[in-house]
C-alpha cells in the first residue's frame, strides 16, 4: 500500500532547497518559488506526475547540485525533457555510478543553455562507453556560454585529457539551427 502525501512549502523567501531521498512518492510544490536560487536534488526513483510537479517549482534556479541517480530517475519517469534551466548558472555534478554516459550529459545539458561553470563530482566514475567520448551533434549550442569546468580529481589521463578537449571544442563551436 502506497500512502501519496501531499506538502506544500511556500518558498517566498526560501534561497537554498535540499531534497535527498530514496523515493520521490509524496506531491511536492513548490509555491512562489522566485527567491529559489539554490537547489540540490539526490533522489533514486520518482513518480512521473509528482516529479513532474516538483520540476515547475525549481525551473528558474541558479545554482544545482544534481546526482547522476537523480538524472538517471528522471529520466526513468521519462521527465529529462522537464529538466529546462534557462537561468541555471552554476551546475554541480554528482557521479556516484559508472552508468551515466555521455549521451545522458549532452541531455542534460541542452536543457541548460546559459550554464557557465560545470563541476564534476568524482568524475573518474564517468562512464567514457565503447563509442569514445564525444558530445555528438546537437541542435543548439552546449556550454557556449561556459566560464569554467572544474574536476574534483584529475589525474591528466589520457581519457580526462579527451573529455577537456571535448568541452573545450563543444564550447567554441558555432551554433546550427
Amino acid at each position: 500500500m502506497i500512502i501519496q502525501v501531499e506538502d506544500k512549502v511556500s518558498v517566498k523567501n526560501l534561497v537554498a532547497f535540499d531534497l535527498s531521498s530514496h523515493l520521490l512518492s509524496y506531491e511536492l510544490s513548490l509555491s512562489n518559488p522566485s527567491s529559489l536560487v539554490n537547489v540540490s536534488i539526490d533522489v533514486s526513483s520518482m513518480d512521473c506526475q509528482l516529479g513532474r510537479k516538483f520540476l515547475r517549482g525549481i525551473c528558474g534556479v541558479k545554482d544545482l547540485i544534481l546526482t547522476d541517480i537523480s538524472f538517471m530517475a528522471f529520466s526513468w519517469a521519462n521527465l529529462t525533457a522537464m529538466l529546462k534551466f534557462s537561468s541555471l548558472k552554476h551546475l554541480t555534478l554528482y557521479l556516484e555510478t559508472v552508468y551515466f554516459t555521455v549521451e545522458n550529459l549532452t541531455e542534460l545539458l541542452c536543457n541548460m543553455p546559459n550554464i557557465q561553470s560545470l563541476l564534476f563530482i568524482n568524475a573518474h566514475r564517468f562512464a567514457f562507453g565503447k563509442h569514445g567520448w564525444t558530445l555528438g551533434t546537437t541542435s543548439q549550442p552546449i556550454l557556449s556560454n561556459r566560464k569554467s569546468v572544474k574536476f574534483d580529481e584529475f589525474y591528466g589521463v589520457e581519457k580526462e585529457l579527451s573529455v577537456v578537449e571535448v568541452l573545450f571544442e563543444e564550447s567554441r563551436r558555432p551554433w546550427r539551427k
